[in-house]
C-alpha cells in the first residue's frame, strides 16, 4: 500500500492499495492519520516497505529532525501499546530535501 501526496499544486491525495490487503495496512493509514493531525503539512508520505533492516514502513517528512523524529516514533509507540503490537512497527524516517 501506498499513500502519497501527489501534487502540491492540485492538492490532490491518492491512496494506492495493493491486490492483497496486507497485515498491516490499516495501522499504516492509522499512522498516516495521526502523524498528519501531529506533523501537519510537514509530512510528506507515508507508505509500507519491505526494508533490508526489517523496516516496515517509511514516513517521509519535508524536515528531517530530532523533535520530528521524537514526534514520530512517540506516536508509533502509542500506537502499538494501544494495539498490543510493541516492537511491530519498524520506520524508516527520511527528509524530502
Amino acid at each position: 500500500m501506498n499513500i502519497k501526496y501527489v501534487n502540491a499544486m492540485t492538492e490532490s491525495l491518492k491512496v494506492f492499495f495493493p491486490e492483497k490487503k496486507l497485515e498491516i495496512e490499516d495501522i499504516i493509514i492509522e499512522i498516516a492519520h495521526r502523524l498528519r493531525r501531529i506533523l501537519g503539512g510537514q509530512l510528506v508520505v507515508v507508505e509500507s516497505i519491505d526494508g533490508p533492516d526489517g523496516e516496515n514502513i517509511k514516513i517521509i517528512v519535508r524536515e528531517k529532525n530530532w523533535e520530528t523524529i521524537d514526534k514520530i516514533m512517540e506516536e508509533i509507540w502509542r500506537i502499538e501499546v494501544e494495539k498490543g503490537i510493541e516492537g511491530k512497527i519498524l520506520p524508516e524516517i527520511e527528509g524530502s530535501e
